[in-house]
């Protein structure tokens, strides 16, 4: 075990989220993926899927470690709609590339050996917490035009995973994101208000 792969992990934890949209509370990364791990857990008991938890929450621990080198740009970003695919395509390259470079084996087979249920629950995850995020955001009062951007864009993207993952089938999955629906209409009601 390397201190500075320690260090780098808890650099990386301090990497300010959504830095991009004016925020009433500070958010990083650390605190963005408990939130997440928290959601994947209770999702994976919700479709009787303990044996894919170990995975999923191993996955998201490291999901946004290389940002400490490329800051925090949301997933919803890099897809296409809202910035070019290229863009988005190069990021993740630079990425995964750091973290082939820099990471011990064991991070690397967390983040590259993972099954595609676990990647899609991890998503879906990934992506619920940032809504859970925009809704506290918009409670507290925060209605700027880039909050509420971002909230319409993270309701899209949550429901777009949620889609990938209901499509395969996967036993119970209908209840594992049962929750995960009531979490997007309650931030798409607060946008529409």
């Amino acid at each position: 075990m390397s201190y500075d792969w320690i260090e780098t992990a808890r650099l990386a934890g301090k990497v300010e989220r959504t830095h991009i949209v004016d925020t009433l509370e500070g958010y990083n990364v650390a605190e963005h993926t408990y939130n997440a791990m928290v959601i994947a857990f209770m999702m994976c008991d919700a479709m009787l899927a303990e044996h894919l938890r170990k995975e999923v929450i191993e996955y998201l621990l490291f999901h946004d470690v290389e940002e400490v080198h490329t800051g925090d740009l949301p997933a919803y970003m890099k897809n296409g709609k809202h910035l070019p695919e290229s863009f988005g395509k190069i990021l993740d390259t630079i990425e995964r590339s750091w973290l082939l470079d820099n990471a011990p084996n064991s991070v690397i087979d967390a983040r590259e050996n993972v099954s595609d249920i676990s990647k899609l629950i991890a998503k879906v995850a990934d992506s619920a917490e940032l809504c859970m995020f925009c809704t506290d955001e918009i409670r507290k009062g925060n209605h700027t035009p880039s909050m509420l951007e971002m909230s319409r864009r993270a309701v899209e993207y949550l429901l777009d995973n949620v889609k990938l993952l209901v499509d395969t089938e996967y036993p119970n999955v209908r209840i594992g994101v049962a929750s995960v629906y009531h979490i997007a209409s309650k931030l798409e009601d607060l946008i529409n208000e």
